[in-house]
């Protein structure tokens, strides 16, 4: 979470973070987000999460992201959207969250992102969706550890 962060400049008081999951991941997000001085938005699915992202991790705001009414009230004013939840879900809903210029950071492992153009609306200005280091980080080891298992399976076939 600190590297993203900080490579867009998510440590100026008074920006505003998004963070799509409450688990792990998205508790980091929101506490860097509250040790920055960002006004901390959590997206969630479950209402149990409220009382734990408000009154425990200090979010400035909770959103049932199922509630359009709620997310539609949001649109175009967050700097920086940190996606922390499992599984597959949508992009769209969240990018249209984005101000002109804002970065949405993906530290999940979603199985494919879908994005429709419409989404990335330049005539408002640019959104960047960013696959963090963690993710390239990982494909690499992978990348790594299948390249041991055959050249294992070659050695072990002679």
């Amino acid at each position: 979470m600190y590297t993203p962060m900080m490579r867009h400049n998510m440590n100026q008081p008074g920006k505003s973070l998004g963070v799509i999951g409450l688990g792990g991941l998205g508790h980091m997000a929101v506490k860097f987000g509250k040790a920055f001085g960002l006004k901390v938005t959590v997206f969630s699915t479950s209402e149990s999460k409220r009382d734990e992202a408000i009154n425990i991790l200090g979010a400035d705001h909770f959103v049932i992201s199922s509630n359009t009414q709620q997310m539609e009230s949001l649109k175009y004013s967050l700097h920086f959207i940190v996606d922390a939840a499992l599984g597959d879900h949508p992009f769209d809903p969240y990018l249209s969250l984005l101000k002109v210029g804002g970065v949405m950071a993906v530290v999940c492992f979603p199985s494919e992102i879908k994005v429709h153009p419409a989404s990335l609306n330049l005539v408002r200005g640019p959104c960047l969706v960013v696959l963090l280091e963690v993710q390239k980080t990982s494909r690499k080891w992978l990348t790594s550890m299948q390249r041991t298992k055959s050249i294992r399976r070659l050695r072990s076939s002679r």
